[in-house]
């Protein structure tokens, strides 16, 4: 019963231990003093962005002459994560910011939070910007929410965009001369050649108007994918590091936060497995009466058998007996005859 006991209490303390991390990580912490400093207000479409971490006075993606060059075959694209408190205001800002830049969502996902979420919104945009609006929106993207991570990188598709559109060039000065040569055949056999030529140039040609759309298309409009994450609390920007006293402090604060927190998601856990618990609880409540009832039959059935009497066992004890000899036996001897008895 001791042994099932401590099982039962390490099982509750790992529940404990898993829930406070759950919550946890559910806030988005990314730094050892995430709550030391003073929470943010609430995201709206207005905000300030020095609030949320993207400071305006500096440019973002870099304003080179290469990206101003309009004969630059240069792709840009982005990835933004960003952290809010309020998913819909955030949206919305979003919303506004891609139609003041003229721009449009190629994919837009929003997944709202389950039970192990604990509610809380998910959201991952691909958002397609004009290329010279692309350096204002990583600098604005600020008014939407926290930004957490921004990453980019850019792709010269110069040397492949003018090959291929030095070959479609040549299969359309090739495409002008099988013209030219199907209206003066003659025969059917050359026209038939002539037109299996003509349909393998054009077809050709399709491909490489196809693969110049697609670039000029990645080239004039930038590829920005943002990632939005609705937490309770936002976590702190990077800036220069903490006393230590400071740095305990916030570790310690963190700390009771998350004990609070990891409570409350035990209580809730179990509110919410409350009769799948209840079922369990039974089921062992029977498998341990069953356990018990049938150790006290064996126990008992043993002690009986201890305080029977035990028979005495009797040994035959084995006696010599004294060998007794024989005389000899002696030859009997023959009759006499009688005389007087006839032969």
């Amino acid at each position: 019963m001791k042994r099932f006991c401590l099982l039962l209490a390490l099982i509750l303390c790992l529940l404990l231990s898993a829930c406070g991390a759950g919550g946890g990580g559910s806030g988005g912490s990314t730094s050892g003093a995430e709550y030391g400093g003073a929470e943010p207000g609430a995201v709206n479409g207005a905000g300030d962005a020095a609030t949320w971490g993207t400071p305006q006075q500096e440019s973002i993606g870099g304003s080179g002459e290469v990206y101003r060059n309009e004969n630059a075959k240069i792709i840009r694209t982005a990835s933004v994560d960003m952290q809010t408190t309020d998913f819909a205001a955030a949206q919305t800002a979003l919303d506004a910011l891609v139609d003041r830049l003229k721009g449009y969502f190629e994919q837009a996902e929003v997944n709202s939070g389950g039970y192990y979420d604990q509610g809380m919104r998910y959201g991952s945009f691909t958002v397609r910007v004009p290329k010279d609006q692309y350096d204002t929106f990583l600098n604005a993207v600020g008014e939407v929410g926290h930004v957490v991570s921004l990453s980019q990188s850019s792709q010269d598709v110069g040397a492949e965009y003018f090959d291929t559109q030095a070959h479609l060039k040549t299969q359309r000065t090739k495409q002008e001369r099988l013209q030219t040569l199907l209206a003066q055949a003659a025969t059917m056999e050359d026209i038939i050649s002539l037109e299996n030529a003509l349909a393998e140039v054009e077809y050709q040609i399709e491909q490489m108007t196809t693969q110049l759309r697609k670039y000029d298309a990645l080239v004039d409009y930038a590829t920005i994918h943002v990632e939005v994450q609705e937490v309770r609390r936002i976590s702190d920007e990077p800036q220069k590091a903490d006393a230590l006293s400071t740095r305990v402090s916030a570790a310690f604060s963190s700390g009771l936060i998350r004990f609070g927190e990891g409570w409350g998601n035990l209580l809730v856990w179990l509110a919410y497995h409350c009769f799948s618990l209840l079922i369990l609880a039974i089921l062992a409540a029977v498998v341990i009466l069953i356990v018990l009832r049938v150790h006290k039959k064996n126990r008992a059935y043993a002690m009986s058998l201890q305080n029977q009497p035990r028979p005495a066992i009797r040994t035959p004890q084995l006696t010599k007996t004294p060998k007794t000899t024989s005389p000899p036996e002696t030859p009997e001897e023959p009759e006499a005859k009688d005389p007087k008895q006839n032969p």
